[in-house]
């Protein structure tokens, strides 16, 4: 077993899906004043679609900044993307963002890229949350399918810079060529744009925080099972649309709801 000084590597590491991007710690604040009340939950949007894709009975390796030692209670394998780096922290009340802490923006080490180099994956799933040349390093790896997700919007500038990947899923306030076959716009509880034809919900609920790296993980799902690409959006909208009718935060609904 490769022992690389941040985590050990499973033995069976046949068929995994990589995902690539940040963990951050979500502090959600309820309520005001003296009544308020603070919640402290693992987050970030790769580490989000990590966990859901490990409850789906995928096995995961995850790549990130985080502190040594953080990584210990997760249900997947996980590296730190460097040495120096570390995560963030991303504070909000309801659906209003109160203050972030970035994690950090960084390249892969050369022992994360040699590990990683000689394996092949199912699937390959990227955020730009720890930055684009981290998840630009990763496109060109053996899998069957790359999905990359460009948020946040602090590196992004154009979807040319995305090319190595096969589905980019954007959400609708970015600057997107609509129409292009990789291209799947997110419009929260609004459902899903691709290629001119709009997903709805089968019932509207309200916007939530994590509903987009839910779709994320399902639409991966149901690409992995071979569904169409239109109908692994359509039981991806479904899925993610169920979470957006609950009052659960995003850890809790995988724990409780999510099934393999």
């Amino acid at each position: 077993m490769p022992v690389t000084g941040y985590t050990e590597l499973s033995k069976n590491t046949n068929n995994r899906i990589l995902v690539v991007g940040g963990y951050l710690k979500d502090v959600e604040i309820i309520d005001y004043g003296h009544r308020a009340k603070i919640a402290v939950r693992p987050g970030g949007s790769a580490f989000n679609v990590a966990f859901c894709l490990s409850k789906l009975g995928f096995k995961v390796l995850f790549i990130s900044c985080f502190e040594p030692g953080e990584n210990r209670e997760w249900p997947f394998d996980s590296l730190r993307a460097n040495r120096n780096c570390s995560g963030g922290t991303f504070v909000y009340r309801g659906m209003d963002v109160l203050a972030v802490k970035r994690p950090s923006l960084v390249t892969l080490s050369e022992e994360v890229l040699s590990l990683i180099g000689s394996e092949s994956f199912a699937l390959v799933y990227a955020t730009l949350e720890i930055g684009l040349k981290a998840a630009v390093s990763v496109s060109s790896l053996e899998s069957s399918a790359k999905i990359v997700d460009p948020s946040p919007q602090i590196e992004f500038r154009d979807i040319a810079d995305l090319e190595g990947f096969d589905f980019i899923i954007g959400n609708d306030y970015m600057k997107l060529r609509e129409g292009s076959a990789k291209l799947i716009v997110k419009a929260s509880s609004e459902g899903v744009l691709y290629r001119g034809k709009v997903f709805p919900p089968p019932e509207k609920g309200r916007d939530k925080f994590g509903s987009g790296d839910l779709f994320g993980a399902f639409f991966s799902r149901f690409l992995l099972e071979g569904l169409p690409v239109e109908r692994a959006i359509e039981r991806a909208v479904e899925e993610s649309s169920a979470y957006c009718m609950t009052d659960l935060p995003l850890p809790e609904y995988a724990i409780s709801r999510i099934v393999h």
